[in-house]
């Protein structure tokens, strides 16, 4: 069975790297020395999808591909707005995160980000860098606001290819210093260019506002990051976790509308980049992530379908990540997301998200402050 997913998958490889637009992006931002390990990497993934597949039919629950550990709400910036603002001040030890990241390889997990808070932040970091060295063919990621983003982390990169940044860009430097402050904007441009120089791979990631959405949306905005060297630009929209409050950031109805079809339109502009809608794009990978194709582990060790969806039913390691994905909470958010299968559930099933914890109130607890004002209004 290995061999044929090997070849199933050398197949892929070769059809993904006849595309001249491919080779050139992998030769101007992975450089060489990351393409033998990219190609084993897609060679094993097809390994690890029939590990999933064999669990998924042995357990009766989907699998996932790829998980979010929130390893600490610590964080050096107050970012208007911000999502992670309401939760406690938790952090998780460097002996969870290891011991998740090892279970979750067991049932076919392939895929790893750090979320915050800010992972920089954590004392831990380094114990995450060595798993990564460990697990060579496996994928991390972590978002960061690439304010400690200092030489001894880029040197560390350096010797781990396998975890790649996600850096937060907001625009120009005035929309990006409103949100996270004076100085910010020229710290994180300064970082961003030594992860270049090095040729370091990294994502720009932009939250989407109803500031900055005429110039992130722009065709200037979008080759700016890849002139910095960004491997693609991520766009989020702004979650708002405060309605009477957040009105400035939150975007238009008409915004949200159009945002799609200015990406589509920006892809075709840029043979040679592209740009990722961070929701749109799950009409074309099946769908919405939550409780299905990832699953979120926080910084109070409790599981949450994604990052956003801020309530839980059951916790690490108490409860397996195979028992997790089976809880009562997991099994409704399927159900709902059967009624929109292409959609994100927060933007499109809110309110059947919040009906979730006011009729299970004893068994199902919000894990943020935010969650009830993200549950009630989505976008």
């Amino acid at each position: 069975m290995k061999w044929v997913s090997y070849l199933v998958g050398a197949r892929k490889v070769w059809s993904i790297m006849s595309k001249r637009q491919t080779i050139v992006r992998i030769m101007r931002t992975s450089h060489w020395k990351y393409v033998t390990r990219n190609m084993m990497v897609v060679l094993l993934s097809y390994c690890k999808k029939i590990t999933r597949w064999k669990n998924s039919i042995h357990h009766h629950c989907p699998i996932p591909a790829s998980s979010f550990i929130n390893i600490t709400q610590e964080c050096n910036l107050k970012c208007k707005g911000c999502i992670a603002a309401g939760y406690k001040k938790d952090s998780l030890s460097a002996k969870t995160v290891l011991d998740y990241v090892k279970d979750g390889i067991k049932i076919g997990m392939n895929s790893f980000t750090f979320i915050g808070g800010e992972p920089l932040i954590s004392k831990h970091f380094d114990s995450i860098l060595a798993c990564a060295r460990r697990n060579k063919y496996t994928n991390f990621s972590f978002v960061t606001n690439g304010t400690l983003l200092t030489s001894d982390v880029i040197k560390n990169l350096e010797s781990c290819p396998n975890i790649v940044a996600f850096v937060s860009v907001d625009g120009s430097c005035k929309q990006h210093c409103d949100r996270r402050g004076e100085g910010t904007y020229e710290r994180v441009v300064k970082n961003l260019s030594t992860l270049k120089s090095k040729k370091i791979p990294f994502f720009i990631i932009t939250t989407v506002t109803q500031i900055n959405y005429d110039h992130v949306t722009e065709k200037i905005y979008a080759e700016w990051c890849r002139k910095m060297g960004a491997v693609a630009l991520v766009l989020l929209p702004f979650l708002s976790v405060d309605w009477e409050n957040d009105i400035k950031y939150r975007l238009k109805p008409q915004q949200m509308n159009e945002m799609e079809s200015r990406i589509k339109t920006l892809n075709l502009c840029l043979s040679d980049f592209y740009i990722i809608d961070a929701f749109g794009n799950e009409k074309k990978f099946g769908g919405c992530r939550a409780a299905n194709r990832s699953i979120t582990l926080n910084a109070d060790r409790c599981f949450q379908p994604c990052p956003a969806i801020m309530i839980s039913d059951c916790k690490y390691p108490d409860t397996s990540i195979l028992n997790a994905l089976k809880s009562p909470l997991m099994v409704n958010i399927r159900a709902i997301k059967a009624c929109c299968p292409n959609e994100c559930i927060i933007m499109k099933k809110h309110q059947a998200l919040s009906n979730i914890k006011i009729e299970n109130a004893h068994e199902v607890v919000y894990t943020s402050k935010s969650a009830e004002s993200i549950l009630s209004n989505g976008f």
